[in-house]
């Protein structure tokens, strides 16, 4: 009978580690424990996607990592979009205009800003008709561009989102 060069209890394993020493996949590392409703969901999840795309999974290992940057991304909370930070006057005028709007559906636009000029600026009321009028005129623009702004990101992002949509679909391709 042939016995192992290490002596008959190290058969099968590599410089007299034990199996399970020498095993892949020993010991996961322990991770933060996930509330069990959204463990469950996540197990769900992961099996639901491992029976419909596992043939990619297993051509491509990266994509694994790669999908996993995918959920982080659209989970919250979500990174503050690139650029300036907002100029929390404007932000403060928006928020007055609506609220303004709501409370005096009947007025017109000029009266809606003179309120929300005079709700801003505590020295409104002093200044001169013609650095009301201007200042008005300026805040007024600064709004109209923010939401312009606004809109025009969100249908860039819809646009961007139906080309990668209709895009066809290829398993193997980059």
């Amino acid at each position: 009978m042939l016995t192992p060069p290490n002596g008959p209890t190290s058969f099968g394993t590599s410089l007299g580690r034990s199996v399970a020493e020498t095993a892949p996949h020993a010991a996961a590392p322990k991770t933060a424990k996930l509330p069990p409703e959204l463990a469950a969901a996540a197990r769900r999840h992961a099996r639901r996607i491992t029976r419909k795309f596992q043939h990619l999974f297993l051509a491509k290992p990266k994509l694994k990592e790669r999908y996993a940057a995918a959920i982080l991304r659209e989970l919250p909370p979500r990174p503050r979009p690139p650029g300036q930070p907002a100029h929390q006057q404007i932000t403060e005028a928006e928020k007055l205009l609506r609220q303004v709007r709501r409370e005096h559906p009947e007025e017109d636009r000029s009266k809606h800003l003179e309120r929300v000029c005079a709700a801003l600026f505590p020295d409104w009321q002093q200044r001169t008709p013609q650095s009301r009028r201007q200042d008005k005129r300026v805040l007024a623009n600064q709004i109209r561009s923010r939401r312009t702004a606004r809109r025009q990101r969100l249908e860039r992002r819809r646009r961007e989102k139906a080309a990668k949509q209709s895009e066809p679909k290829s398993f193997f391709g980059k």
